[in-house]
């Protein structure tokens, strides 16, 4: 390479090349084949071609791909007992398939055009006169690959960290882990129950899990009445789902995800054994609305938002009007 770009600079020239990036250890499942503004090749490749003197990108080997037979292309999958997850002997593909990481390196390449500034100059036209001229030599660099290779790093480093947290929620992550057994009962504890229906309240919600205050402990609190009934106030400590049956079809709304709202199914009839504040185990069946409380707020002590159960399209559109609320400081 060096001695490319000692040549054309004898040469008065200058001489472009290729970059490659990879990116080690990323976790599959980022990216989106749903939306074609979301896939993660296209936001990768739309990155790197932003960056100055670059003419095309590619994926994995997408260039010789193109030339090459279907048997010839495609990574062949195997299952790696020892290291317990699904692996491909060839990374052709780049880490991405449909748009989503497969946990193989992504791998990127930024093909550069030489520079336009020449020391041998070449010709061109003078916008007075319109007649022929050469063209004006300025300062300039015989080879930009070793720069842009670096840009290159710090925009792929961009897209996978955004995929990252759109993917796992950005500072909202506990509410996508399962939450950890209580195993304490003191004073302490009661008052967060206690803080937690009073944050219920004034949100006008009718259920309130640990998790959505950045607690990460099986907690929740229900009151369907919305404060109006004193005994229908419900904590539910480690609590567990023991029986369900039937299926009721409704709307379902979550202060963690204020202003949208969506159609989920859920069990008509479910009967729950949980504790209390005090750490007294005890049964109750709910249903109807307390029993899709019963069903919500059990989710969201595994992890899991109401919007995971709405079909695919409905889920991206409401990420995409979210996505959106947050450009404009709404969210």
């Amino acid at each position: 390479m060096k001695a490319e770009v000692d040549q054309a600079l004898r040469a008065g020239d200058s001489v472009g090349g290729i970059f490659e990036v990879v990116a080690h250890n990323v976790v599959p499942g980022l990216g989106n084949h749903a939306q074609w503004d979301e896939k993660l090749d296209g936001l990768l490749a739309r990155a790197v071609m932003s960056i100055q003197a670059v003419k095309g990108v590619e994926i994995g080997s997408g260039v010789s791909n193109a030339t090459s037979y279907g048997s010839e292309v495609q990574d062949e999958i195997r299952y790696d007992a020892a290291a317990r997850r699904f692996q491909r002997p060839t990374n052709r593909a780049g880490g991405l398939e449909g748009g989503i990481t497969n946990g193989e390196d992504v791998v990127v390449r930024g093909y550069l055009k030489p520079i336009s500034t020449l020391r041998r100059a070449m010709e061109t036209a003078d916008l007075k006169t319109k007649t022929p001229v050469k063209a004006a030599y300025e300062r300039s660099d015989i080879c930009v690959v070793p720069a842009a290779g670096v840009a290159g790093e710090a925009m792929t480093a961009l897209v996978l960290a955004g995929a990252f947290l759109q993917k796992f929620g950005g500072d909202s992550i506990v509410l996508t882990r399962p939450a950890t057994r209580v195993t304490k009962f003191d004073a302490d504890f009661e008052t967060l129950c206690a803080d937690m229906f009073e944050s219920m309240y004034a949100a006008q919600g009718v259920g309130l899990a640990a998790p959505q205050i950045g607690k990460s402990v099986r907690l929740a609190v229900i009151d369907v009445t919305v404060g109006k009934n004193p005994e229908a106030k419900l904590v539910l400590v480690n609590p567990e789902i023991i029986h369900a049956e039937g299926e009721h079809r409704d709307e379902e709304g979550c202060l963690s995800v204020p202003g949208f709202r969506g159609a989920v199914i859920r069990p008509q009839f479910v009967t729950v054994r949980a504790q209390n504040a005090k750490g007294e185990t005890y049964e109750m069946r709910g249903e109807g609305l307390l029993g899709r409380a019963f069903c919500h707020e059990i989710d969201h002590l595994n992890g899991v938002l109401f919007i995971q159960h709405l079909s695919l399209i409905k889920r991206d559109l409401i990420k995409r009007k979210i996505r959106k609320l947050s450009k404009r400081g709404e969210w």
